[in-house]
């Protein structure tokens, strides 16, 4: 039975809250009851020393020090670029293969001056050019547009500044009137909005208020739909009969895999030909290997009392707003506060007796640990790419940031300005080499050493076929990867799709993440196409003296 796409790439949930600076309504996101949630437009959120705090390690956040508002992502198969980060907005490019978002959470302060909170909101949408916004937050203002009349000392007009907004900007107000106060706390108030622009309109429907949060707010949450992502490569779980079984399958097709090889007398033959042999390997891998399985990712200290306390304190909050008459209102409210003081403590004290009990366990084996790494904030965050600068001005789409950071980071061929000395007379050694001599054939006892010699239990490339998949491949057909090998040699020609890689940048400590130079890449290749490059002589490609003779990587495939 196929898998729900959202079951493996998540979607585009989002949960817009004001946590109140809670700490229990904090760590609640995590575990709430209506989601998982993808994307979070987080209002006054918790914090320490100016920094968010109680989130998990491998959500990608978006927070000024210090700042009102933040944007988190929980779902890794989403695309993030940082654009604006400020106290009061903050804002991020968020994308997949074909939808890409502008989203923006903003709060306004009820002692702040609107109209100038409202301009800058303007003038960020405005320079950030997009047809495709979301804006969701707390702007302590109220209009009939978006919540009904409350008669009070407060002016039910006063949300005007954020009526032209919309006009000026041609954003749609997705609030529904008729739904649940989205602010409770001595009275009721419909202060929390979302507005998107024409093209999310499909998904307005999806909007709707939750109810029974830790937070004196009420949540909003809406869904633009599933991930497209790319089609994920599934990593095998390997043990050694299945391994030989996978093997033996190979083993009895390698006669016409040689033949086919054999007849492959150009470059582009040899290409279609490396093509084939991964997919068969992939076919044979798929037939014979289980797929590792994703475990669900729970905490260790939520359990069925804190379950029970939960549904408790949301049935006594409902009883609570819905009692009209003022002693038994009064009665039921203090019913309520009492659930949920005791429910914050239970959570908050298991949770901190489990985070303790790990520490002490794992101190017990190694003092250098998690515990220590997070303290001494060595812990390496997942990396949301700032506003990479082209021109002077700031990228407003994720291609235009990537292809800056390219061009950075990999300079054109052409781009001779920044060699250094060696690497120039080396370059103009390796574009002079010329040799009449055949290059020496690779032999299978080079193949089987480099294979042994790979580092075990790596990541496998962009085929997903591992070491070990290799390895048992070669003990049962020693004669395919070496003739594979050779066959390149002789074409003096190598294969393009081992060319191919996955571009991963990794964030370096301390450094501006809108500057490429403070990025560090990585790049995740095809795992046999290292092949070669540790069969052959591996001097080819070490950083050798220039005293010593250096035999460029070029002459290896130009033949006789």
């Amino acid at each position: 039975m196929e898998q729900d796409p959202r079951s493996q790439n998540g979607g585009w949930t989002f949960l817009q809250a004001n946590l109140g600076r809670s700490r229990p309504a904090t760590g609640e996101l995590k575990n709430f009851t209506s989601g998982p949630y993808d994307i979070f437009l987080l209002q006054e959120p918790y914090t320490v020393n100016g920094n968010l705090a109680g989130l998990p390690l491998n959500w990608r956040v978006i927070h000024a020090e210090n700042g009102k508002t933040a944007i988190l992502v929980r779902n890794s198969a989403l695309d993030v670029i940082e654009l604006v980060k400020s106290s009061f907005i903050t804002a991020a490019q968020i994308s997949d293969r074909n939808l890409s978002v502008t989203v923006i959470s903003v709060y306004f302060p009820p002692s702040c001056d609107k109209e100038e909170l409202v301009a800058r909101l303007s003038a960020t949408v405005s320079k950030l050019k997009s047809s495709c916004v979301i804006v969701g937050g707390d702007i302590n203002m109220r209009h009939r547009l978006w919540g009904p009349e409350v008669r009070d000392h407060r002016s039910s007009n006063e949300g005007l500044p954020f009526v032209d907004f919309l006009l000026e900007t041609r954003l749609n107000i997705w609030n529904d009137p008729a739904s649940p106060p989205t602010f409770v706390h001595q009275g009721e108030s419909w202060i929390d909005v979302t507005v998107a622009s024409d093209v999310l309109d499909f998904a307005a429907h999806t909007w709707r208020v939750i109810t029974g949060t830790l937070s004196d707010h009420n949540y909003i949450t809406f869904d633009l739909g599933t991930v497209n992502v790319a089609e994920h490569v599934p990593k095998f779980r390997l043990n050694k009969f299945r391994l030989r079984k996978m093997a033996t399958n190979i083993s009895n097709i390698g006669s016409t895999l040689l033949e086919q090889l054999e007849k492959s007398g150009s470059p582009e033959e040899l290409d279609r030909f490396v093509l084939a042999l991964t997919t068969t390997i992939q076919e044979v891998c798929t037939n014979h290997l289980k797929h590792v399985s994703k475990r669900p990712k729970t905490v260790p200290w939520w359990d069925a009392e804190l379950e029970v306390l939960r549904k408790r304190n949301s049935a006594l909050k409902r009883r609570f707003l819905n009692t009209l008459e003022p002693a038994e209102k009064l009665r039921r409210k203090i019913a309520y506060k009492i659930c949920r003081a005791k429910f914050r403590w239970t959570l908050s004290n298991k949770r901190d007796k489990s985070w303790t009990k790990f520490c002490e366990e794992v101190s017990k084996i190694n003092e250098f640990a998690l515990p220590y790494k997070i303290c001494a904030n060595k812990i390496r965050r997942p990396l949301v790419l700032g506003s990479i600068q082209i021109d002077g001005r700031p990228s407003t789409t994720l291609r235009d940031a990537i292809e800056r950071i390219v061009q950075v980071l990999f300079p054109g061929d052409d781009d001779v300005l920044t060699e250094s000395p060696v690497q120039k007379q080396r370059r103009l050694y390796v574009e002079n080499y010329s040799s009449t001599t055949n290059d020496e054939r690779f032999s299978a006892i080079e193949v089987r050493t480099a294979l042994k010699n790979s580092k075990r239990r790596k990541a496998p490339g962009l085929d997903g076929i591992q070491y070990e998949v290799l390895m048992a491949i070669n003990l049962k057909s020693p004669r395919l990867l070496v003739s594979l090998f050779n066959r390149c040699l002789d074409l003096g020609h190598f294969p393009r799709p081992w060319k191919k890689a996955k571009l991963v940048l990794l964030n370096k400590p301390g450094k501006d993440t809108s500057d490429p130079m403070g990025l560090s890449p990585d790049l995740l290749a095809l795992y046999y196409e290292q092949g070669p490059g540790q069969v052959g002589r591996t001097a080819h490609f070490a950083p050798l003296p220039l005293e010593q003779p250096v035999e460029p990587p070029s002459a290896w495939f130009q033949g006789s």
